[in-house]
């Protein structure tokens, strides 16, 4: 099943999907036990900002003042997928139930059946590679789309071939998911048994000096206009991803995995902590973090789990400056001696990953 076996015929977007116009102006307020997703211009997260209930996007009008509309007109039933025409423009995520939504999306149906997941995982880097001709200076608003282009395959008729996107897809999936479970399988045999410890509440914690513990380094890298794409994660102030913004190859600098990495300000993201499994570069917004003692990977997550409690406590507007990260203290479960326990934070975090791992894998069983 190769693409380029394939014939392919230009398609208008309105040959194929029928295009939607998004809602909301001014995103409403989450409340609790929200299970409606809330979709906005995003790169991430499957395009979820939020989550609403039923009862918030009844009240809810599209600037958050009077007159309201009809529900029908707020909600998107699924099987479509969502595309970004504002912000980070063009990304697209395929919802499968349904969902709500600001005006910077366009939700796409297919015209002539109700879309499947392995069609529209299929449709979506073609429909992202469109996407690709627009930003945040040129929207690609629904008025826009309709003068889109798309390259699809197409069958003996000429028409779509969706059957073959979609076994192209299933192919692909199965594929993916075999690399997955032999992965996971060896993980676990790594991880070794279960072990039951006390719960968290349970033990005895105590406060440590962050340069007790830590040395620490300033990220070097600054001009990120003269870094060229490569394999090297470039690791920065953000919240997501483990903090990696992208992948460099002439960084100034390389530090060696085995480090935390803690967010000095940045995209709402200050005073979070990862820890960084292979050699990685460093901006000049995050601090690094060497460890003073021999300690094992798993021991460190559960100490930047740890750090990253501080990011309640910083922000945009309170940033951690070198003399604050000299002031900084962790608070870490302890032995009998008074020491942070380092097995206890090691077989805690195996713990959780061998329950992760299991539950992924019977959930690629279903």
């Amino acid at each position: 099943m190769k693409l380029t076996d394939r014939e392919w015929k230009e398609f208008s977007f309105t040959d194929i999907f029928e295009i939607k116009k998004g809602f909301y102006n001014k995103k409403p307020t989450r409340t609790a036990n929200a299970d409606i997703p809330f979709l906005g211009a995003t790169d991430s997260n499957n395009g979820v900002t939020n989550f609403l209930t039923l009862g918030v996007i009844e009240k809810s009008s599209k600037t958050g003042k009077l007159p309201n509309e009809p529900l029908e007109r707020k909600l998107f039933p699924g099987n479509a997928i969502a595309v970004t025409n504002n912000g980070s423009v063009g990304h697209a995520y395929y919802q499968a139930s349904r969902f709500t939504c600001s005006h910077d999306i366009n939700p796409l149906y297919l015209k002539d059946h109700t879309m499947s997941k392995p069609e529209a995982l299929f449709l979506i880097p073609l429909i992202e590679q469109q996407g690709k001709l627009f930003q945040y200076a040129r929207k690609w608003r629904p008025s826009r789309m309709v003068n889109s282009k798309i390259m699809l395959p197409v069958n003996d008729q000429g028409q779509p071939d969706y059957q073959f996107m979609a076994d192209y897809e299933l192919k692909l999936l199965d594929q993916k998911q075999s690399k997955i479970r032999s992965h996971v399988k060896q993980e676990l045999a790594n991880l070794g048994s279960y072990v039951y410890l006390d719960d968290l509440n349970a033990r005895e914690w105590s406060a440590f000096a962050l340069p007790d513990m830590f040395e620490t380094e300033r990220g070097r890298e600054k001009n990120m206009k003269s870094l060229i794409p490569g394999s090297t994660p470039l690791v920065s102030a953000k919240k997501i991803n483990n903090g990696v913004k992208s992948f460099v190859g002439n960084p100034h600098k390389i530090i060696s995995a085995g480090t935390i990495t803690l967010n000095n300000d940045g995209d709402g993201g200050a005073g979070l902590a990862y820890y960084q499994p292979i050699n990685f570069a460093l901006d000049t917004h995050v601090t690094a973090l060497h460890s003073r003692k021999r300690v094992s990977p798993y021991a460190l997550q559960f100490i930047a789990g740890s750090l990253s409690k501080q990011h309640a406590v910083f922000g945009h507007g309170r940033s951690i400056s070198s003399p604050r990260a000299q002031r900084l203290k962790i608070m870490l479960p302890v032995n009998d001696q008074g020491q942070p326990d380092y097995d206890y934070m090691e077989q805690y975090i195996k713990n959780k990953m061998i329950q992760k791992y299991k539950k992924y894998l019977e959930y690629l069983g279903k």
